[in-house]
């Protein structure tokens, strides 16, 4: 999947920077942001390696200046990383904005082909962080033909320029990111509550996830996995449920319980702490397997005979 290079934001008017290379850097890491929502690529004007970036170098001119490999690596992945052509997955969406008469998107009165696509094919842009567009929505109008002739209305597209502007359309991501994922199957939120693997695997191998040496007391051991299970449940959707975790909170083994408003499924998580765990309980509350933070099936534990790991939903 794609998201799409904001072209009116390479060389906006009235903004000089002679050393593009803080925005080309703010610029990759955003983009290497999104990859982890599976976008992938980029779409890109022609020849965009040798635009000028606001009226300073091009993209592949300031990579020649540097000395530094991995800053050479970083630009030449993001440029590998960049086409001007959608795959036929959008084909559909193209041919029904045409069916619905769309003309043209424009923003401040500059009619654009980045923010005409975003719209058609409800994709974020990717702007380099300068004014006007540091912002995480742009507001454009769309132009229409009508009987009467043409007609503007005002829209909105989804507008990336720093990785915090993620935090704006998280749900939309993680959305957009379940249905490039799980694409040819269906979703198990009981089986399967870490859908992103690779993300997951990161979040866990940068928490030293498992490293207990067993000498930790029951304080240390929820200490470090309070902070991997809030970054590996909100990675893949989970929201903390406050109505149902108020309802067992006199309960010592209960910590927090989680819901997935993605899922189709009504499944919850209530979090083991001490163990590492996710005690899985289903619409009725009813516990229904034991899963570790890394998404391995506990092999022992059996706790469909015990009421201590189902949860009150009432």
């Amino acid at each position: 999947m794609y998201c799409i290079l904001n072209e009116l934001s390479i060389s906006p008017e009235g903004v000089v920077v002679a050393n593009p290379g803080p925005l080309l850097k703010t610029l990759i890491d955003t983009f290497l942001k999104a990859r982890t929502y599976k976008l992938e690529q980029v779409i890109v004007p022609s020849g965009f390696s040798d635009l000028a970036i606001t009226s300073g170098m091009s993209a592949k001119a300031y990579k020649n200046t540097l000395d530094d490999p991995d800053e050479k690596s970083r630009i030449n992945s993001f440029l590998a990383n960049a086409t001007q052509h959608f795959d036929g997955h959008y084909d559909q969406d193209f041919a029904a904005a045409e069916d619905g008469r769309l003309i043209d998107v424009s923003f401040d009165g500059v009619r654009s082909s980045s923010m005409r696509d975003a719209h058609i094919c409800d994709l974020p842009l990717l702007s380099f962080d300068v004014d006007p567009f540091r912002t995480t929505t742009v507001n454009c109008d769309k132009y229409i033909l009508t009987d009467a002739g043409e007609q503007t209305m005002p829209i909105t597209v989804m507008n990336l320029h720093d990785p915090e502007s993620f935090a704006a359309h998280e749900a939309a991501f993680l959305k957009l990111c379940q249905d490039i994922i799980l694409k040819w199957e269906r979703w198990d939120p009981a089986d399967n509550p870490c859908w992103r693997k690779e993300v997951t695997d990161n979040i866990l191998t940068d928490a030293g996830y498992p490293s207990f040496t067993g000498k930790e007391s029951m304080q240390e051991k929820r200490s470090k996995n309070t902070k991997v299970v809030l970054d590996v449940l909100k990675a893949n959707g989970w929201v903390y449920n406050y109505i149902v975790t108020g309802k067992n909170n006199r309960r010592a083994a209960i910590w927090k319980i989680f819901s997935n408003p993605m899922s189709n499924e009504q499944v919850y998580i209530s979090v083991d702490l001490g163990e590492g765990e996710f005690e899985i309980q289903n619409r009725h509350g009813k516990w229904t397997n034991t899963t570790f933070f890394d998404g391995r099936k506990h092999p022992t534990k059996d706790y469909k005979g015990e009421n201590s790991h189902d949860i009150k939903l009432r």
